[in-house]
């Protein structure tokens, strides 16, 4: 009997539990609000923060990031963080209280654009729409790169046919219980999962950094990583500002704030950021410290050696593999069960229309809620087997997906910001300007597409690219809107006063 006989059954309870959960919560659900809200500081802190580690961006993006580019890799949590603490200043300085009341925040400025214009903002159901579509493809990238983590752990032989299977049993685990249960299962599960993580990371630093008991030769490696070429420091700097704008286009930040009071939400953020940052430095560690063979990448070094653990026997090799396997399943699945609640959230308020804060008890809406997120994560299904099919490079497909989406960092911080000013300022943002928006979002993705299939190592700058055209854009369109909210016009000249 090896480690991998034993995983299955440790495995097996996982997914039992968790199934479980989703059933159980399920039972609980009277109305909207019940599915889709639940008001505790705590948990949202635990779930958002948990949702934020990754295998994905965490074991391969950081780690080959740090690889790559050595030491300054570390200024990347520390810009997470800054972005948390950003967007915890935003709201509460720079917003309108109602935006930060309504059914999510995106939906809160809708309704003061369309106030402020005498006529429904696409604002929403664009933002909405754009972001719910790309965190579904995130959704889809995250099964697939982390299924090549952890199918070692399962299968004696790791081929494209074990990966695929890998990612139909952790797809079809995720939608089952979060489709079922809602917000309630989702916060569930994490009492699980939480604590299988903080076991995870010592081990997982101890099983993958070979001068773990030594800080002192850590220090000294550490050293010898730092790089301070072009390639690394625009590399860095692209990492970094991606980081920041991560936070302020996020429907996974914006749904848990939109759980808690106006008073809680920047406590949320603040203590989310910190906890994030502390975890994804000890995937920046690792990435520094692993030595793997010369020329490969350091997650597909850490495969194989998880492989080899795997394969043997021992209560040493028992007890590692089941803790790897049980802290990865849970990294895993504490983000794909939130990007789910997150995407049917914000399609089913701002996209067709739904009232998710409704406390009215309704059967037939929580079946159009479930059947919302079933469509939805059958075309994520879809995509999920397209891409193990094409097998694609995990790190340069992350950089793809989420290339243009960063154009809406900036818009929707612009957008916030105009409503706060007053009705004549928020005219300024009208349906031409997010449609101006949602133009180079549209061009970005097409540009990463080409790129992505011609292998070309251009396609981390596409991100960039389209962030500073829409923060040049956002900067106009505030500078209008502040005009506009001092009574001045386009040409200087003070705007007539309208009499009631």
């Amino acid at each position: 009997m090896t480690a991998i006989d034993l995983n299955w059954y440790l495995f097996g309870a996982v997914v039992a539990a968790f199934t479980w959960f989703g059933f159980s919560a399920s039972t609980k659900e009277r109305s909207t609000k019940d599915y889709f809200h639940s008001a505790e500081l705590h948990k949202n802190v635990v779930s958002l923060t948990a949702t934020n580690i990754t295998l994905g961006t965490g074991l391969v993006y950081l780690v080959v990031g740090a690889q790559h580019n050595g030491l300054l890799m570390f200024l990347v949590p520390v810009a997470v963080w800054l972005g948390y603490v950003l967007q915890g200043l935003y709201l509460e300085q720079a917003t309108h209280i109602s935006a930060r009341t309504g059914r999510n925040f995106l939906a809160g400025v809708n309704e003061q654009l369309s106030e402020a214009t005498g006529r429904p903002s696409p604002f929403a159901r664009i933002v909405s729409a754009s972001l719910v579509s790309v965190f579904v493809l995130v959704l889809a990238f995250e099964i697939f790169a982390s299924s090549k983590v952890v199918a070692p752990f399962l299968f004696r032989e790791v081929n494209s046919t074990a990966e695929a299977w890998m990612s139909v049993i952790i797809f079809g685990i995720t939608v089952l219980y979060t489709i079922l249960g809602g917000v309630r299962a989702v916060f569930a599960v994490d009492v699980i999962q939480v604590p299988l993580v903080c076991i995870f990371l010592p081990v997982f630093i101890w099983t993958t950094v070979p001068d773990a008991k030594d800080p002192g030769r850590l220090l000294v490696d550490l050293s010898q990583t730092l790089r301070i070429d072009m390639t690394a420091l625009s590399a860095i700097a692209i990492a970094c500002m991606n980081a920041v704008a991560t936070q302020f286009y996020s429907i996974l930040n914006w749904g848990a704030v939109s759980n808690v009071a106006p008073r809680q939400q920047r406590h949320l953020l603040n203590r989310v950021g910190f906890l994030t940052a502390v975890v994804l430095t000890v995937f920046v560690l690792v990435g520094l410290l692993h030595r793997g063979e010369p020329g490969v990448q350091v997650w597909q070094d850490i495969t194989k050696l998880y492989a080899a653990l795997s394969s043997q026997s021992g209560p040493l090799a028992f007890a590692l593999s089941g803790i790897l396997l049980l802290g990865m399943t849970s990294i895993l699945l504490s983000t794909t069960d939130a990007i789910v609640i997150s995407a049917i959230l914000f399609w089913y308020d701002n996209v067709v229309g739904g009232d998710s804060l409704d406390s009215k008890a309704s059967s037939t809406e929580l079946r159009r809620i479930r059947t919302i997120g079933a469509v939805s994560f059958g075309l994520c299904f879809a995509v999920l087997l397209t891409i193990n099919y094409l097998q694609p490079d995990p790190f340069y497909l992350l950089l793809s997906m989420a290339g243009g989406v960063v154009v809406f960092a900036p818009m929707i911080a612009a957008a916030g910001y105009v409503c706060s000013l007053g009705r004549e300022a928020a005219q300024v943002f009208s349906a031409r300007i997010i449609y101006s928006y949602f133009a180079v979002f549209i061009l970005a993705g097409v540009v990463d597409i080409v790129l992505l299939w011609k292998r070309s190592t251009l396609v981390s700058y596409v991100g960039l690219v389209a962030f500073l055209v829409a923060l040049v854009l956002s900067l106009s369109v505030v500078a209008k809107g502040r005009m506009r909210s001092r009574g001045i016009g386009p040409s200087g000249a003070s705007l007539p006063v309208q009499v009631e």
